[in-house]
């Protein structure tokens, strides 16, 4: 078994909705650069996690991929990096 297959995506992003006490809408923003063109695009990624740290709309947080909670719920809000 190697080492790659338990790593899991850690992802920065903001918490931007509660939609229920246990499952918040966090935004992770990136920027990529267009193929063609080459100008840098800035684009946001939206995921529902649960939330274990017990952040408020607003807080930095860093999420954590698990196994699926939910239909749409595949992340763990694992620390508060920042608070509002």
């Amino acid at each position: 078994m190697s080492l790659a297959m338990n790593k899991k995506k850690i992802l920065k992003g903001k918490i931007e909705r509660i939609v229920s006490p246990s499952t918040v809408v966090i935004a992770v923003s990136y920027a990529k650069r267009h193929p063609r063109y080459q100008k840098i695009l800035r684009r946001t990624k939206r995921f529902l996690a649960q939330n274990e740290a017990a952040g408020v709309v607003g807080d930095s947080v860093k999420i954590v991929e698990c196994r699926p909670l939910s239909r749409n719920k595949h992340f763990i809000v694992k620390e508060i990096t920042q608070k509002k």
